[in-house]
């Protein structure tokens, strides 16, 4: 591939792209889900993960 082809390439698949206006209209019609704290998600995880271990290894505290 001659660097023009590989400039005319990027340029098209640029072009394709959506503008950031447009993306971040399509991102905010379809939302996930309802909003969340991630850190309290990530200690909640931590919490059951080390329970879980505990638990397996015979642990009677958890």
């Amino acid at each position: 591939m001659d660097l023009s082809t590989y400039v005319r390439n990027l340029i098209q698949r640029d072009v394709a792209r959506p503008s950031v206006n447009a993306w971040l209209d399509e991102i905010l019609a379809d939302p996930i889900g309802e909003p969340f704290d991630a850190a309290e998600a990530v200690t909640d995880a931590r919490a059951e993960r080390e329970s879980e271990i505990r638990r397996s290894l015979g642990d009677a505290k958890c």
